[in-house]
C-alpha cells in the first residue's frame, strides 16, 4: 500500500509540474528571461514530452503576449550565430524537446508589455495530432 500512495504523490507531483498535457503530450517548464529595456522581441523556453506511442508534430505557437510568434531555432553556420524560423517541430514517441537559450525557442515579436520578472503570460501550442495545448509562462531570470 505504501508504494500506491507513493506513486500517487509522484504522480500528483508531474501533474502539478507539466503545465498543460494532451494526447500524450506534455508541456513543462514554460519560461521566458525578462526584457531588457524597451525591447519588442522576447522568447520562450520549454519543454514538450511525448510519453504517447505517436509521433506529433508542433506546428505553430500563439500568445497575447505579442503581436507575433513563431518558431525559431539558433543555428551555427561557419561560427555565426544565427536564428531560423522553424516551419514545425517533430516529436517522436518517447522523446523530451527541449527549447532552451542556444537552441530552440518560441520568438515573440511586437511584445503587448514588457517581460518583467515575476509576471506570467498565456503561451497555446498547436500540434498536429495533440490540438492546442494552454500553457503559463513564468518570466524569470536563466537558472
Amino acid at each position: 500500500m505504501r508504494n500506491t500512495a507513493g506513486i500517487f504523490v509522484l504522480l500528483a507531483g508531474m501533474t502539478i509540474s507539466a503545465a498543460a498535457y494532451a494526447e500524450g503530450i506534455a508541456v513543462t517548464g514554460a519560461w521566458s528571461p525578462p526584457s531588457p529595456g524597451s525591447a519588442t522581441t522576447g522568447a520562450a523556453y520549454l519543454n514538450i514530452v511525448n510519453d504517447g506511442a505517436e509521433r506529433d508534430v508542433l506546428l505553430s505557437v500563439e500568445s497575447s503576449a505579442a503581436a507575433r510568434t513563431e518558431l525559431h531555432a539558433t543555428l551555427n553556420e561557419e561560427g555565426v550565430m544565427k536564428m531560423r524560423p522553424l516551419s514545425a517541430v517533430e516529436i517522436a514517441p518517447g522523446a523530451v524537446v527541449e527549447f532552451a537559450p542556444g537552441g530552440k525557442h518560441v520568438m515573440l515579436m511586437g511584445l503587448t508589455a514588457p517581460l518583467t520578472e515575476g509576471a506570467h503570460y498565456p503561451l497555446t501550442l498547436i500540434f498536429e495530432k495533440a490540438g492546442k495545448i494552454a500553457t503559463e509562462v513564468e518570466v524569470k531570470a536563466a537558472e
